[in-house]
């Protein structure tokens, strides 16, 4: 009812976007129009009422006052960057578009909207969030359960690693502490790596093991690292790599 009086009409639900420059992909919870405007919309909820909501929602955190960007960690604040970033990755689909941002609060009492300030789809902001280190920098290992054993297979995850923003090398195993999956490090970067034959495929199963894998990376890690995660789906013989799937999850230092 909220969006039908601000004349929006929802058209498409969890749009995936991105922004391979930094390395950042996302799912839009929903994408509407309202007139010639695409409206970018995140859905929160929360389990206070609207007047709790309200006390809350622009209190600087005790712990941490400030994000890595810089911005008050607040929750608007929060809000308003995640959905600045899909309006930012949907501007790049829809050059020339009329975009705006609008998050959506559903207490247990009813609901709550905000605009979203365009300060806010500044790509500044997410520069911090890239996940994609310089070429040859603090790269320690990366390991393959099963390794592939032809170099040409090696080679095809390398540079597909590389032309989705992720340049590690195949330097050496890292243990199976993360079970069937392989992990890329850098300094302060984990890259979670799942290798799916063909035969097998990378399905919604595989796609929730990664998500388990990354969140206990990020743990072990003690929240100190950025941390995603990717499935790299190939044949066993020389082809190239069939298909990338990118967790839109990404765990940033807290």
């Amino acid at each position: 009812m909220g969006l039908e009086r601000k004349g929006i009409r929802c058209v498409r639900s969890q749009c995936r976007v991105s922004k391979p420059e930094l390395g950042i992909w996302t799912d839009i919870d929903a994408v509407g129009v309202a007139g010639n405007t695409v409206v970018v919309i995140e859905l929160k909820c929360t389990q206070y009422s609207l007047e709790q909501h309200k006390s809350m929602y622009d209190k600087v955190c005790l712990n941490k006052h400030k994000l890595s960007n810089g911005i008050l960690n607040t929750e608007r604040n929060a809000h308003a960057l995640q959905t600045g970033f899909g309006m930012l990755a949907l501007r790049s689909l829809l050059p020339g578009a009329s975009i705006k941002g609008l998050v959506v609060v559903c207490a247990n009492d009813g609901a709550k909207m905000y605009d979203v300030d365009p300060y806010f789809t500044d790509e500044k902001h997410f520069q911090i969030a890239a996940l994609r280190p310089p070429l040859g920098s603090y790269v320690k290992a990366v390991q393959f359960q099963p390794l592939p054993k032809r170099k040409e297979s090696l080679d095809a995850i390398e540079k597909t690693l590389k032309k989705h923003g992720y340049p590690f090398k195949v330097l050496s195993s890292y243990g199976s502490k993360y079970g069937s999956f392989t992990v890329g490090v850098s300094q302060k970067v984990y890259l979670v790596v799942a290798l799916c034959y063909t035969d097998k495929g990378a399905g919604a199963k595989r796609q929730r093991q990664l998500n388990d894998d990354i969140t206990k990376l990020w743990l072990d890690r003690k929240k100190k690292v950025k941390v995603t995660g990717c499935i790299l789906e190939f044949s066993t013989g020389i082809n190239p790599i069939h298909t990338v799937w990118v967790s839109p999850r990404v765990h940033l230092p807290g």
